[in-house]
């Protein structure tokens, strides 16, 4: 398979009905805009100013403005990064149970979430990326992928999405020093009720003030064949206070922001493992969040601080009026975040040159218990501590920029409860502790007389296992060390070779096999320090176009297009003691490839942009092919190098519009459309490895386009009604990470919100 598009015929021939009528549509407006009225500076449209806010051209940064944010009408952040190159999400449709893929790198621990700097990543076995935030409370969102991860965290693999909350200097024109605004949105699919209330002042030169509150409530959602999607109801609730003190050399930002929502949840939202059932989930989070800037008059210093706690709350329930579920259990976070970064200014060997230098701790703790209060065993507690240090040495040499980054990190893993007990019980260290260096390099050209850029960076990153991996106990999900002959005195298997007949080797080999399971229940085969990072090596190269006055004097256009190559070696998945060497090892690779392009045009009249994304590559645990032990080797005889499965699909994103200046008026439509994926079905019967490509029962999700309309009207200065049909077909497709029980997307839905700002 190559990374290129598939996206099939039928796809294509919707596209281009839909383009021809809609071209013929906008042309048939145009008789409207004749009439002269107030024009308002305050409504904008999606690539309006098409500049480096859009992508960055030296990294692969892409990020959504407050402006597409609010037009969007999205109840979720997940919903958002959709249109974004390289980034899907999955689970669903509630946002409790979604997760985001960045490169195909979906699990909770390969994307790093920060909201205002505070670190929001926790660890919970088969959930969602637990992201608590209302996009309501927005301003942007920026995704960083490859080279770019290493100066915002470490344990990535996919990449970081960084959010930043609204501020009163957002909505304060030049002559206000107090105002409020007010907003209500309903959705058709789920009735859904959405209500926000923002107050913002700015009672002094250097002090502004804002608060604002967001409430939704659904019921269930509808279902394209009409039927209801059954206890799908949620009812979120989200608030932000938010003080910044300001002088010319200095800021200061003191935010809180609380969350609570709840609803019917996958258990499992990891791709292809819905069948784990559900859960009635009760989520509550409150943050608190200290942010500085001093800029003293001195090219040496640009001094940034941050200072974050953050409490998290997780109740999955047993669903009303359904049999009891043992997969219910109370889940504590508390995380804290610390961080120091200074970037220099200066002239080196007669160049333009920045120093970075920064510091970073992250501490996040867990505690489970079952809902009668026992300890869950199968998601240990725990407690990870990660320093980190980096130093980023960029120079600008005539048309060329290099940059250089090395990055340092030391990990602190404790284990809790009984996972603690048996480690120390069989002399084994209850902490694991390891460091990593992980440098990356980048080349930019952009010459100053063309319009044409190009990029080209390597990085190395890592991700560490989670609590549940390291500290799970053997007979419950997840103990992949549990058959390891480490743990007992019984030696290697036993082989052919030392035996006289068949007969005395298979009675050697029962022998062993009770010795095998003695140990195993004795319940100490936990992997901790047996583990070692994954590892991934990352090259990509782009090259980028942006040009001014196109057609017209006021219109622009800039493209991008990247092409990306990362192994992932030490795969978690194919720890393996070797039966007959004894040896421990993680000889797994993965490989992940594929393109991502951006077009963006804009003008006073017409606006579009074109996204691409395509993904493939392939697994291969290794350690199946010519292994001495024929109860291993036996199950790599299909061949193991295989696709990848549960990734996201390939895609297309067109949208294309068109303004009239005039009536304060924008009007658009938006094609997605998904190719067809591999997804998993789970696992061949016994002794098939879970771990091992070839015992993956392979499915396949069909591809779907949907067809979107959006529009947003400014009758006057202050007021804004803003309108979106989704699904105007009212299409039937799967929704992505639950293709194991086939369930639908919502239906049609139309999206409408006023605004009215005081």
């Amino acid at each position: 398979m190559q990374a290129d598009l598939k996206i099939t015929s039928a796809i294509q021939g919707q596209l281009f009905f839909i383009l021809v009528a809609l071209l013929f549509a906008i042309q048939s407006l145009d008789v409207f805009a004749e009439e002269e009225t107030e024009v308002f500076d305050s409504i904008t449209v999606e690539g309006e100013n098409l500049k480096e806010e859009d992508f960055e051209y030296s990294q692969s940064v892409s990020s959504i403005q407050q402006e597409r944010i609010e037009e969007k009408q999205s109840s979720n952040v997940m919903e958002l990064l959709d249109e974004l190159p390289g980034i899907s999400s999955h689970g669903g449709p509630l946002s409790g149970g979604m997760g985001i893929s960045i490169r195909g790198f979906g699990n909770n621990e390969d994307v790093i979430v920060r909201i205002d700097g505070a670190t929001q990543n926790f660890e919970k076995y088969r959930y969602g990326i637990g992201l608590s935030i209302d996009p309501e409370l927005l301003k942007q969102v920026k995704v960083s992928r490859g080279s770019a991860i290493l100066e915002r965290g470490s344990g990535a693999l996919g990449g970081v999405v960084e959010m930043e909350t609204i501020d009163a200097r957002d909505l304060l024109t030049a002559d206000e020093n107090w105002g409020a605004k007010v907003k209500y949105g309903h959705r058709s699919n789920n009735d859904g009720d959405m209500f926000t209330l923002t107050a913002f002042g700015r009672p002094t030169d250097y002090l502004d003030i804002l608060l604002s509150g967001v409430k939704r409530d659904t019921n269930d959602f509808r279902l394209p064949n009409g039927e209801r999607f059954d206890y799908s109801e949620e009812t979120q609730e989200s608030g932000l206070a938010k003080v910044e003190l300001f002088n010319d050399f200095s800021e200061t930002t003191l935010t809180y922001r609380t969350s609570e929502e709840s609803g019917q949840e996958l258990h499992d939202a990891r791709a292809g493992s819905g069948t784990r059932g559900y859960v009635y989930r009760t989520s509550e989070e409150d943050s608190y969040t200290f942010n500085t800037r001093v800029t003293p008059a001195s090219d040496w210093f640009d001094i940034k601080a941050t200072i974050a706690y953050t409490d998290k709350y997780i109740l999955d329930d047993n669903i009303p009026g359904q049999p009891a579920s043992l997969i219910t259990g109370n889940y504590q976070y508390d995380i804290w975040t610390t961080e120091l970064v200074n970037e220099s200014n200066f002239k080196l060997f007669g160049q333009q040159s920045y120093l970075t230098v920064g510091a970073q701790y992250n501490q996040e703790d867990r505690e489970v218990t079952r809902l009668n209060g026992s300890v869950n065993n199968s998601q240990p507690a725990g407690t990870k501590q990660t320093y980190g240090l980096y130093v980023t040495q960029k120079i600008l040499v005539d048309d060329f920029t290099f940059s250089a980054t090395l990055r340092g990190d030391k990990y602190s893993v404790d284990s809790k409860d009984l996972a603690e007990e048996l480690l120390e019980e069989t002399g084994r260290s209850s902490t694991v502790e390891f460091t990593q260096v992980s440098p990356a390099f980048s080349i930019g050209y952009e010459p100053a007389s063309s319009p044409f850029s190009a990029f080209y960076s390597y990085a190395e990153l890592f991700r560490s296992p989670l609590i549940d991996e390291y500290f799970t106990l053997p007979g419950l999900s997840g103990g992949r060390c549990r058959y390891f002959s480490f743990y007992h005195d019984a030696g290697p298997r036993p082989r052919r070779a030392d035996y006289p007949s068949p007969a005395a080797h298979a009675a050697a080999v029962a022998l062993w096999n009770l010795d095998q399971q003695s140990a195993f229940n004795q319940d100490n085969a936990i992997c901790a320090d047996f583990y070692d990072p994954e590892e991934s090596k990352n090259h990509e190269i782009s090259v980028a176009y942006m040009i001014d006055d196109v057609f017209t004097n006021e219109d622009s256009f800039l493209s991008k297009l990247t092409f990306f190559y990362t192994e992932v070696g030490n795969t978690l998945g194919s720890i393996y003691q070797n039966t007959v060497t004894g040896e421990i090892s993680q000889p797994g690779i993965e490989v992940h490839r594929g393109i991502e392009l951006e077009l963006k045009y804009d003008s006073p009249v017409y606006f579009g942009s074109l996204v691409v994304s395509t993904l493939d590559g392939y697994q291969d645990p290794k350690f199946y092919e010519n292994n001495p032990d024929p109860a291993v080797s036996d199950l790599g005889n299909e061949g193991l190098e295989k696709d990848l499965i549960d990734k996201p699909a390939d895609k297309v994103i067109f949208t294309i519009g068109r303004k009239f200046q005039s009536y304060n008026f924008k009007i658009g439509y938006k094609l997605e459309a998904y190719d067809d994926n591999l997804i998993s079905r789970g696992i061949k019967s016994p002794p098939c490895h879970f771990s091992n490509p070839a015992c993956i029962i392979v499915g396949s999700q069909p591809g779907y386009a949907l067809h979107d309309i959006f529009a947003v009207w400014q009758p006057t200065k202050r007021t804004v009604v803003r309108l979106n049909i989704d699904n105007i077909t009212n299409k039937e497709y799967l929704i992505s990470g639950i293709g194991e029980t086939d369930n639908l997307g919502p239906g049609i839905d139309v999206r409408l919100s006023v605004s009215q700002q005081f």
